[in-house]
Order: C-alpha cells, then sequence, then structure tokens
C-alpha cells in the first residue's frame, strides 16, 4: 500500500485511534454469563447402567462427556485421540497429541492428555475407554481403507473415524438427554462447566490452568470461570452437598 503522510497504513496514528474505538466498542465478550451444573450430567451418567449394557451410541456419548469433562478439553483436541499414541496402565490411559492443538506455540512439545481412574465404575473414564474399545475392536480390525486407529468412530457403518463436529453432537445429545439446555448451552460449555466446577471445590487456579492448557490466568477469569446456575437450589440442599462432594472428589483427582 502506499504510504499516508509518510507512515504505513496500519501504523498512521489516525487509523490506530479509529481501530482502537471500534475495539473498545465491541469488546469480545464470554459467550455465557452462567455455567451448568455438572452433577446433573454425572447423575444422568449414573443412572445409564453398566457400560457393556447400553447402546453403542450412547457409550459413545457417555465417552466424550467423561474425557471432556475429565480433561477440560476442546473438542477439536478430543477428536484428535489416537490409539497410536496411546499408552495406558491399569489405572489411566494417556494419550499424545498427534499434531498442535490449538493452545501448542509453535517449537513447543504436543501436548499429552492423561485420563485417570475413579473408583465409582460408572464414573471411571478409564473403564469406559476400555469398554469402548473393546465394543470397537471388531471393526478396527477390518481391511479396508479406512485409518480407524483414532479413538472415537462412528457408531454407524462403515464406522469411518469422526468429526469435531459429530464430537460436539454426541456432548449434545447426552447433555440434553440429562436434561441440560442444550440451546442455551453448546458442547464447547462442556469445558466451562468443568473448570468452574473445579475451582468452586477448592482445585486451585494453577492446577486447572495446567489441565486446560492455559497461558493465562486472565483467559480462565475472564472466558471461563462462572457461576454455576442452580435451576433446582431450593430442593433438598443435603443432595445439593452429597453432589457436590462427589464432583469434588473426582474433579480434584483428575486435575492434579
Amino acid at each position: 500500500h502506499a504510504l499516508i503522510d509518510g507512515q504505513r497504513v496500519g501504523q498512521h496514528p489516525m487509523i490506530v485511534t479509529h481501530m482502537r474505538a471500534i475495539f473498545n466498542m465491541r469488546t469480545p465478550k464470554p459467550r455465557y454469563q452462567e455455567s451448568w451444573d455438572v452433577d446433573i450430567l454425572l447423575k444422568f451418567i449414573e443412572k445409564m447402567g453398566d457400560n457393556n449394557n447400553i447402546s453403542l451410541k450412547m457409550l459413545s456419548c457417555k465417552l466424550v462427556a467423561l474425557l471432556a469433562l475429565t480433561s477440560a478439553g476442546r473438542a477439536s483436541e478430543l477428536n484428535q485421540l489416537n490409539v497410536k499414541f496411546m499408552s495406558n496402565s491399569e489405572t489411566c490411559f494417556s494419550f499424545k497429541m498427534s499434531k498442535p492443538t490449538e493452545t501448542c506455540k509453535p517449537g513447543n512439545p504436543l501436548q499429552s492428555i492423561v485420563f485417570n481412574a475413579f473408583d465409582t465404575d460408572s464414573l471411571c473414564v478409564v473403564k469406559c475407554i476400555r469398554s469402548y474399545l473393546e465394543r470397537t475392536s471388531s471393526f478396527r480390525e477390518i481391511s479396508d481403507n479406512i485409518d480407524r486407529s483414532w479413538l472415537l468412530l462412528s457408531f454407524v457403518k462403515p464406522h469411518h473415524p469422526i468429526t469435531t463436529s459429530s464430537v460436539s453432537r454426541w456432548l449434545k445429545t447426552i447433555m440434553a438427554e440429562a436434561g441440560i439446555n442444550t440451546n442455551q448451552f453448546k458442547a464447547h460449555s462442556t469445558r466451562s462447566a468443568s473448570v468452574s466446577k473445579a475451582y468452586f471445590a477448592g482445585v486451585s487456579v494453577s492446577d486447572i490452568m495446567q489441565q486446560a492448557h492455559w497461558a493465562k490466568e486472565s483467559t480462565f477469569a475472564r472466558f471461563y470461570c462462572k457461576p454455576i446456575h442452580k435451576s433446582a437450589f431450593q430442593q433438598s440442599v443435603l443432595k445439593r452437598y452429597l453432589g457436590f462432594e462427589r464432583t469434588l472428589s473426582i474433579l480434584s483427582r483428575v486435575m492434579k
């Protein structure tokens, strides 16, 4: 571009002042002013019963829900989980990202996500991963041109790897089944719901930032730390207390 008053367009004082004014008029705002209560989804998952007795569709939805809540991960990150880059023990599964994530800076090593076991079987993400791998093992071994090394596969034939939008759709499906308003809260809200619950349960901000791969505390404070919406607050206080204690136990363990 031609110089204006001897200066580059983007450095001209009038342009800079004008663009700053536009930014101040339309500053970025968080999508949500509050978050939904993780207890609602956890209670629904508990009622689903044994992993072997539910459909592959609902097992898939349950898995992405537990993956999202315990990792505070984005749908795009969950979609990258690949069994080729997986290691596991009796108490955990670890996945190394196969390519850089949104928050991975150039030159930094690829991130890993670790999922730890929990003593309540119905809420244990490790048992859920194991059950899912067993249920999908038969069509992972099919000899065709489809790469089925990705953790999350479609539950309909030909069981191809799913997209990020499918992960989001599965999350919204189980959220809706649990009674969460998916017109108000989208799939990405699992991220703020998880970290908000952990924060109000006493997990340190540094642990939360490490788990969610944030570099700035301001990102968490501004966009993700939300008051939890209590649609049934005046119902049994004891029930809420017990649910809070259970969620505290889950999130404090996975975010250590």
